[in-house]
């Protein structure tokens, strides 16, 4: 079931229509006017977005995108500034690019709205989660073209619903004996959501929700236990000389974390120097582990990195070698040895460079 509310027609005296279409979603409501509509505003059927907001980036590499709801939810088709055609819908509708901007085709394949700027979806009643392919997220989506070739899709939501879905995500499902670790993650995760925010400037997010920035996994990822220990801490960040602390975070650091400087070239921090951490991190898969790369591997993921760091031709790999390690134990300088020439890579930079073949993933532990 879809039922269009052209902004336009609304003022030019389609209130009848409104009222009718509202009294048939919402048992009981009065919509005689624009001062009704606003009173069940997106806002106030989608209480997670409170403020702050925070702007998720799921992806940007789509061509069409299934977005639905378990319950009524309102589609917002943005043409221009001053030109929105909005929907509400029961059943899933499907956002796919064109040639011209975006379309908006219902469940029957019928084409409903062409040269969409961007779509907006939201939940309609409270309680209900907007859905991207199938997945359930709080707060309102909004998908719109990446480029000229794909579509991204963000999520917005509040800080404390954001967190809902990053700390399982970030710290793993355990029992109430981990209620202090997981308060811990919390505030850790909120500081640094905090610190980053508008860090991608104008392309319309704050974070990705991956391992760029936090894993978040939405609705699906919740865990009462965690929500609760989330909500106990909302509100709380670490704080330095009066600036959020640069707080990141791992899963294991092989028994003795590192100096900031000496993982990445940024400058030093005092509250971010090596220690010793061997009993807190020699439980974790991750305290010993072995990856074995093929040759084949090898050679694709270092020419991206290649390509990446744009470090020029310099031909086929020809060997590697450690040159250097830090007291830790840490692989400080990694020369990479090609047909046309020799680089030098440090820190963080050589887990990016060999990856990690066993989840196919573009970093190692």
């Amino acid at each position: 079931m879809i039922l269009p509310v052209s902004a336009d027609n609304f003022k030019q005296g389609m209130g009848l229509r409104i009222q009718v279409l509202l009294a048939a979603l919402i048992a009981g409501a009065s919509a005689s006017g624009c001062s009704q509509m606003a009173s069940l505003s997106v806002i106030h059927a989608a209480p997670e977005l409170e403020h702050p907001s925070v702007r998720v980036l799921l992806g940007d590499g789509y061509d069409s995108v299934v977005v639905s709801s378990a319950r009524t939810y309102r589609i917002d088709a943005i043409k221009s500034a001053d030109d929105t055609v909005t929907f509400y819908a029961l059943s899933p509708m499907v956002v796919r690019r064109a040639a011209a901007g975006i379309m908006l085709i219902d469940r029957g394949m019928h084409i409903l709205e062409t040269d969409v700027q961007s779509v907006r979806i939201a939940p309609h009643e409270a309680g209900g989660y907007a859905r991207i392919n199938g997945l359930a997220y709080r707060g309102e989506m909004s998908v719109r073209m990446q480029g000229s070739t794909k579509l991204s899709v963000v999520n917005q939501l509040g800080m404390e619903p954001y967190l809902f879905g990053v700390v399982p995500r970030e710290i793993g499902f355990y029992g109430p004996d981990m209620v202090q670790a997981m308060e811990a993650q919390a505030v850790a995760a909120r500081t640094y959501a905090f610190s980053h925010l508008d860090q991608y400037g104008n392309k319309g997010y704050d974070l990705r929700a991956d391992i760029m920035d936090q894993v978040y996994g939405g609705v699906r990822a919740e865990r009462p236990l965690i929500t609760q220990s989330v909500w106990e801490t909302r509100g709380r960040v670490l704080r330095y000389n009066g600036e959020y602390v640069k707080a990141y975070y791992h899963s294991t650091c092989g028994g003795q974390t590192d100096d900031l400087e000496a993982v990445w070239d940024r400058p030093a921090e005092p509250y971010l120097i090596g220690a010793d951490d061997d009993e807190y991190c020699s439980w974790s898969n991750y305290w010993n582990w072995t990856e074995v790369c093929t040759r084949r591997w090898l050679d694709s993921n270092v020419a991206a990195f290649v390509k990446r760091e744009r470090l020029g031709s310099l031909g086929r790999l020809v060997t590697l070698r450690v040159a250097e390690r830090r007291a830790t134990g840490r692989v400080d300088l990694l020369k990479l040895v090609f047909e046309n020439g020799t680089v030098g890579i440090g820190g963080d930079k050589s887990r990016w460079a060999i990856g990690r073949p066993s989840r196919n993933s573009a970093i190692l532990p």
